[in-house]
């Protein structure tokens, strides 16, 4: 059974190989290390980037992450992920998807 409380772990996993940079931005982009995600303009404004070279580094930065996410070690997480979403019909909003996991996992 997977447990919420190793999704940072997993989280840490895919961004270990990426550079400082890619790593800033890929949390950036989805508020892994804030409250809320931050658009290409304004990681642009921070790193003194055009938005389409931040989407160009975000783009690098998924495709090395996708690759370690294909590991033994998320394969409990995407089995109870895939379980969730079967269920509902394929879609979730990712706030009910979270809840669900921490149902699921019996954490509170």
């Amino acid at each position: 059974m997977f447990e919420v409380s190793k999704l940072s772990n997993l989280i840490k996993v895919c961004l270990a190989g990426l550079n400082d940079r890619q790593q800033e931005i890929v949390e950036g982009r989805y508020g892994l290390n804030k409250a809320e995600s931050l658009t290409l303009a304004e990681l642009g404004t921070d790193y003194g980037l055009t938005r389409e070279r931040v989407r160009q580094i975000e783009a690098l930065a998924l495709k090395a992450t996708r690759q370690k996410a294909e590991g033994a070690e998320f394969a409990d997480f995407a089995k109870a992920v895939a379980s969730i979403l079967k269920s509902v019909g394929g879609v979730k909003r990712e706030d009910a998807l979270v809840a669900d996991l921490v149902k699921v996992s019996n954490i509170s």
